[in-house]
């Protein structure tokens, strides 16, 4: 997990990216790192783009449903079924997806459905205002 002195180099791309419409992100996992809209790769500078890696960022997007822009760290599944992980920096928090620990609340709820559903869930447990992590699962 990082430490919010390690977010603070991730809040100049944040502010950037909430400038951009819902559908802006950043994306690298792919080579070249790829941009949406394009005009984005001209607002991140190089060094950003570093920190981005050094931080294990592999997405960064805005997330209307989570209240903000998401740094994603990790993926797991397939495309009708999965979970990501990250950060978030909430523009505008959804406290009633906040839970004390994100880890207890997820198998909470997964242990309260039946094996064959899928956990369709997001959570936010904020480490500091206005940085959050978060989990979601589809």
């Amino acid at each position: 997990m990082l430490t919010l002195k390690q977010l603070k180099p991730l809040e100049t791309i944040a502010l950037v990216m909430k400038g951009q419409n819902v559908n802006a992100m950043i994306d690298l996992r792919d080579q070249p790192i790829r941009f949406v809209p394009e005009s984005l790769r001209d607002l991140v500078s190089s060094h950003e783009v570093e920190a981005l890696k050094a931080a294990n960022i592999q997405f960064v997007a805005n997330d209307p449903s989570l209240g903000g822009v998401l740094f994603e760290t990790e993926t797991i599944g397939i495309a009708i079924s999965g979970t990501s992980k990250g950060y978030l920096y909430e523009v505008q928090p959804q406290v009633n997806l906040h839970v004390a620990d994100i880890a207890s609340a997820f198998e909470e709820r997964k242990a309260s459905i039946g094996s064959d559903t899928s956990l369709n869930v997001q959570l936010l447990q904020v480490l500091e205002s206005p940085w959050a992590l978060y989990l979601e699962s589809y």
